[in-house]
């Protein structure tokens, strides 16, 4: 059983890092066209999204629109045949390979807390080689990773215009 943990550990450890080094690149160097995400009061880096990336757009008509966009000029956006004006716009969300790789690596040790946890539980609290009470120590924090780790990965950040946020279309 240990030797399963530390294989499972060592796996997750090299998806984590495999994945972070393929995605480590400097957007503002490698943008060809992106749209760019601020704010009017300048307090955080602008957010860049690359052309081609999976996003989902809520529009001044309350209608949604999700998947990959393309840039078409300046002020339009196209996503899987539906074009959109950047105007038109009322809140973004997408998600980075880095907010990706968070949530996975919570939800996987979050899964594996609630594991561990669940098997000292279910073992016998008589015998003195039992580990019955660090059921009581993984249990909670492994399921509170496992919830926020998959919440985190399902559900990316959102950019509303109307909380101070401003989309605009750049180019290289």
């Amino acid at each position: 059983m240990k030797n399963l943990i530390w294989i499972f550990l060592k796996i997750i450890f090299l998806i984590t890092f495999s994945s972070n080094s393929f995605s480590q690149n400097n957007l503002n160097d490698t943008i060809g066209n992106a749209l760019t995400i601020d704010n009017k009061w300048g307090t955080t880096w602008p957010k860049k999204i690359k052309e081609n990336k999976r996003i989902k757009v809520w529009k001044i008509d309350e209608s949604t629109s999700s998947g990959r966009f393309n840039i078409v000029s300046n002020n339009l956006i196209e996503i899987d045949g539906d074009t959109i004006p950047i105007l038109g716009i009322t809140q973004i969300r997408a998600r980075t390979n880095s907010i990706k790789t968070i949530g996975f690596v919570g939800a996987c040790v979050g899964g594996l807390l609630t594991f561990i946890g669940i098997d000292y539980l279910l073992g016998d609290p008589n015998d003195p080689w039992s580990f019955h009470d660090f059921g009581y120590i993984f249990l909670p924090p492994g399921t509170l990773l496992l919830a926020s780790g998959g919440h985190v990965l399902l559900n990316g950040r959102k950019y509303s215009t109307d909380k101070g946020w401003e989309i605009s279309v750049s180019t290289k």
